[in-house]
């Protein structure tokens, strides 16, 4: 297993899903629940990036919710879809 212990700093994106579906990026604070340094995760996967997307808690109409589930479907980050990234953790099994 690679070493987790020479990663650096590995923050977790933080986003933020409206619902509208408009995505936003979140701040997050730099704490030890923030980053993947020394992490299982990390450990088996190196240079893995991961993002945590907060999505509305209230009651949503139909519409809104149909476009929070098609806003989910299509997140991309740095030119990244996260449908691929997900098939290719899956492959790696």
């Amino acid at each position: 297993m690679p070493n987790a212990t020479n990663c650096g700093v590995n923050p977790v994106l933080a986003l933020e899903l409206d619902r509208n579906g408009s995505v936003t990026k979140k701040t997050m604070k730099l704490d030890r629940e923030a980053q993947l340094t020394n992490s299982l995760l990390q450990g088996l996967y190196p240079g893995i990036h991961v993002a945590t997307v907060d999505v509305p808690t209230e009651p949503l109409d139909p519409c809104e919710q149909a476009m929070v589930e098609q806003a989910l479907t299509r997140i991309e980050i740095h030119g990244n879809r996260t449908d691929e990234d997900i098939a290719k953790l899956r492959s790696m099994r």
